[in-house]
């Protein structure tokens, strides 16, 4: 189930983003850039293993350019189970990107 990441979530986010941070596949983030930004994850919750297994956040950089980042646990059932695209749904919200609209 995907949602909107919460307090309780940021320890495990910071240790996948960590943990994909040590092979190279992301840039390490601290618990208090992580707490300051929670705004801006989602988390995909395996409600069978009670555990996240997958995250993703959308980081402003400039007026027209944004970030996206991804990052999944290690390989469970849970994790090869995840629909493809399983992020999709949370940057499809028009609110989302009305940041990037024209000023009027």
């Amino acid at each position: 189930m995907l949602r909107k990441a919460r307090i309780g979530d940021v320890r495990a986010i910071h240790r996948m983003i960590n943990q994909s941070s040590q092979k190279g596949e992301m840039l390490p983030r601290s618990l208090m850039d992580i707490y300051g930004n929670l705004r801006d994850f989602f988390v995909y919750y395996d409600k069978d293993e009670h555990s996240i297994i997958g995250i993703c956040a959308m980081s402003i950089i400039w007026e027209n350019l944004a970030e996206i980042g991804l990052s999944m646990s290690r390989m469970t059932t849970a994790v090869r189970g995840l629909p493809k695209n399983w992020w999709r749904p949370a940057f499809q919200k028009p609110s989302l990107w009305s940041c990037f609209a024209s000023s009027p």
